[in-house]
This record gives C-alpha cells, structure tokens and sequence, in this order.
C-alpha cells in the first residue's frame, strides 16, 4: 500500500485557499471574531421565524470593517445584531434566510443570516438606501418564496431518511445535510453504495409521502422530548403491523 503524499498535500492546499476564501467573503470567521467576543453574555436575540416572517425589532448593534459603529449609509456592508429576528440563521445544514430589513428612510438588504461562536444571531447585509442608526426600530422581511422552497426542502431530508431507514434498516442515521432552496443534500451511514433498485424504492417512498400533500405542523422542543415521541410513534406502528393493521 503507498500514499500519495504530494497529491495529498496539493489539494490540503487548495482546501485551505477555500476555506479562507469563504472567510473572507463572509466576513464572518475573521476580525469580527473578537467584536463578537466583547459583546455582553445577556444579548440575546429571540427567534421568532417559526411563527411569522415580519417583526418589528430594534437595532441593538451595527458592525462595520470589524468595529463598532453608531450609523451606516447607502451601499455600506455592515452586520447588525437585532433585539428579535424572523431570520433563521445557518444550522444544523439549512442555510440562512435573505430578505430586507427595513426603516422610515432606509432598506437594507439581508445577505445572510448566521449564528457566532458564542451563539449571537447576526444579520449580513448592505444597505440598499438612506442610512441606519443605532438603536433605532425597524421592520424585518425574510424572502418568502426562498424561505419555503427552503423549508419544502428540509421536510424532504426527512422524509428521505424515513425512508432509507424502511429500505435499508433501523442502523442508518443521518451524518450532515446541506439544506437550499433549490437542492438538498443527505449525508448518512450504510454498509455500501445502494443498488439501483434500492435508490428506485427509496425514491418512490418519498414521492408518494409528497404526493399525500400532509399537513406539516412546527413544534419546538428538546432533542430528548422529540426522541420520546419518534420511539412512541416506533411502537406505535409495532403494535399496529402485529395486529394487522398495517400491510
């Protein structure tokens, strides 16, 4: 067995030029590191995007070139921190919201949506027209159309694990996603690569639930509560296949 040491170490590189290329163009895991750092323990932005889409918020904080700042004018690309948000910031695979935030005299466009090291929730954005100010109210928008195409999306991941679990068995789990508007990915462990019948079974399964057109209701809970309810609904489905009432 050999290693090929130098073609190793070329994309090691090329990896690393990425990874601080994305730094850079989000300015998110650079110098505002220790802007972040400095922020009080008790800002707190509340999430509210389950629920609406428009808030009405407060300026808590604006960001720019990695300082502090009071005000921000038109085309300035800063980052603000809210009081409240309906953005849902990038997690868990599922990318962050766009949209507008909005004032009297000003629009500023939402870029991205992210979460710090210390789990504050900022808001990338440009400002479109007019100028902002510290402290000052606005009014939130999160693109609605993307925000759906998203959510359809992330119902999908898991909808799909469902079933590759039916397919493939109990023993597969979900290892990381990427969830977009526009595609999904679903990252998970098997023994080896699905057969051709294998992927035409799991494909049906999923079309069919879609198909159904199911109400999806939103319930925010611990990881534990939703454990409890996954392993009631398995023994649920248990009884009801020995008594014959599933096929």
């Amino acid at each position: 067995m050999t290693v090929d040491l130098e073609g190793f170490e070329k994309e090691m590189k090329i990896q690393k030029d990425r990874a601080r290329s994305a730094r850079e163009e989000t300015n998110y895991m650079g110098t505002d590191l220790d802007i972040y750092s400095t922020l009080p323990a008790d800002i707190t932005t509340e999430f509210i995007g389950y629920s609406t889409l428009e808030t009405n918020a407060r300026i808590l904080y604006i960001i720019k070139d990695g300082q502090f700042v009071d005000r921000a004018e038109q085309n300035d690309e800063v980052t603000l921190i809210l009081d409240k948000t309906t953005f849902y910031p990038e997690m868990g695979g599922q990318i962050g919201d766009t949209g507008v935030i909005v004032g009297d005299s000003f629009e500023v466009k939402v870029l991205d949506c992210k979460k710090t090291h210390n789990n504050k929730i900022i808001h990338i954005c440009k400002v479109n027209k007019g100028e902002l100010n510290k402290d000052i109210d606005v009014t939130t928008k999160v693109d609605v159309q993307r925000r759906y195409d998203i959510a359809r999306n992330h119902t999908a991941t898991h909808l799909l694990h469902k079933a590759l679990r039916e397919v493939l068995g109990s023993h597969v789990e979900q290892s990381g996603s990427l969830v977009a508007g526009d595609r999904l990915r679903f990252d998970f462990t098997h023994f080896e690569a699905m057969s051709s019948e294998e992927l035409k079974r799991v494909e049906a399964l999923v079309n069919e639930k879609i198909l159904e057109a199911l109400c999806v209701e939103t319930i925010e809970t611990s990881l534990d509560e939703a454990k409890k309810w996954e392993l009631l609904h398995c023994l649920v489905r248990s009884m009801e296949a020995k008594s014959g009432l599933l096929e």
